[in-house]
């Protein structure tokens, strides 16, 4: 609660944060962000890919069995995504106490 964001990915800290009402930037590859965000501060950035947010596919295909596809959902992510994602926060935020 005491930090003005958080980024990281899709884990405990990110649902922390939506708790205490601290805005969050959180990274996604194999969950889907729809079904997993219920917390209007925190942002999803994801890159798709055609297998992406396996973990809710069933067989698994992501890091619990060995991703086929090289886990691309995540390697695909790139800083300017997340980059824009922090500044579009901070631009919402600029002049608030």
């Amino acid at each position: 609660a005491a930090v003005d964001l958080l980024i990281g990915i899709d884990s405990g800290p990110m649902h922390v944060a939506g708790a205490v009402g601290t805005p969050c930037v959180a990274l996604f590859g194999p969950t889907d962000p729809e079904l997993v965000l219920f917390d209007p501060g925190i942002t999803a950035v994801f890159h798709r890919v055609e297998c992406s947010f396996c973990h809710h596919r069933h067989p698994r295909l992501h890091w619990q069995s060995g991703c086929p596809h090289d886990i691309q959902c995540m390697k695909g992510l790139t800083v300017e995504q997340v980059f824009d994602a922090v500044a579009a926060h901070l631009a919402k935020t600029v002049g608030k106490p």
